[in-house]
């Protein structure tokens, strides 16, 4: 009880997870912040520009609600769509795709959102049909402005963070105990559980992973993992953005070509998955463009002796295995 008191001193002074971003984005606007597959790529002030007017066109799009699903795989519009309804003082819930849309909308009513944000496009791709609640990204997006876009800009980089913060973070006024997210459990047990997860959770496995990884500007990690998932959430969403480095995001983390091409492409230091995804980057990724690694860790099944010393042997990096629980934030 004392560690989780002292602790709580030590966030006294924090702030929830939009403002802290905020704050980070301001320290170095210009530093590479996060990119994708399909060449999108942003610094900083850029990326929290565009969260910030993307969050305020989605709330405008939907009803009044505590809470705003998601359905979207991992992506610099993905990120940029948490962090914008975040940053509006919204409950982001992220819905599992790898489910049936049954199950996926029965979470997202569970959840009380006040509706999903997806993409036509992935929509397509997921063979789902489009129902009542859903707002589209592509739809959103067409009515941002340019000069509302350059305006907001102009205003984040040159206004002192606490004044940015109180015009621009709707969240800003949250309790650091309220909740940032909602994570559904896998259903292993039964159907889903909506695991509430507040922003002091997941700022406390961020201090920790910084404290323990030693991150640095140069770092980049790879984001294959979906947000829906508790570790996506807070360490390939999260964790870099609030630490100061880059992330780049791949939608399909078994496209070992793909991700072995964006690794070797922005020198990625952490690579983030489970042991299925280690074995198809052990059958097609190149050992050079692996070289950059510092860390691999893997999480979600068991690591097993055999694949950690034959992924060692080849990148010269030995998997690490983490392991925890939704409700834990997850490490």
């Amino acid at each position: 009880r004392r560690g989780a008191e002292a602790f709580r001193d030590r966030l006294a002074g924090e702030r929830p997870l939009p403002a802290a971003f905020l704050r980070e984005a301001k320290r170095h606007p210009f530093r590479f912040a996060m990119a994708d597959s399909t060449g999108v790529s942003l610094n900083y002030l850029s990326a929290l520009t565009r969260a910030r007017l993307l969050g305020k066109a989605i709330v405008d799009a939907l009803p009044a609600c505590e809470s705003v699903g998601l359905l979207l795989p991992p992506s610099a519009p993905a990120a940029l769509a948490n962090l914008g309804v975040a940053m509006m003082g919204k409950t982001t819930v992220n819905l599992n795709y790898t489910s049936s849309p049954e199950l996926a909308a029965k979470c997202a009513r569970k959840a009380a959102v006040g509706g999903i944000v997806t993409s036509r496009r992935f929509l397509e791709k997921l063979g789902w049909a489009a129902t009542a609640d859903m707002v589209f990204l592509e739809d959103i997006a067409e009515g941002i402005s340019r000069p509302a876009a350059a305006l907001s800009a102009a205003a984040l980089l040159l206004l002192p963070s606490w004044l940015a913060e109180r015009l621009f973070i709707v969240a800003s006024r949250r309790s650091l105990d309220d909740t940032a997210t909602v994570i559904f459990t896998s259903g292993s047990e039964g159907l889903p559980k909506g695991v509430m997860l507040s922003h002091a959770n997941i700022l406390a496995n961020i201090e920790a992973l910084a404290q323990l990884y030693q991150v640095g500007a140069d770092d980049v990690l790879l984001g294959v993992l979906p947000f829906f998932h508790s570790f996506g959430h807070t360490v390939t969403l999260w964790f870099p953005l609030l630490s100061g480095f880059g992330v780049v995001y791949h939608f399909n983390p078994l496209d070992a070509k793909r991700v072995g091409q964006l690794a070797a492409e922005h020198r990625a230091t952490f690579l983030l998955g489970t042991p299925t995804f280690l074995h198809a980057y052990l059958r097609k990724v190149e050992p050079e463009q692996f070289r950059s690694l510092r860390y691999a860790v893997v999480g979600a099944e068991k690591l097993r002796e055999e694949l950690a010393r034959k992924f060692e042997e080849k990148f010269g990096v030995t998997p690490l295995e983490g392991y925890g629980c939704t409700e834990l934030a997850p490490v």
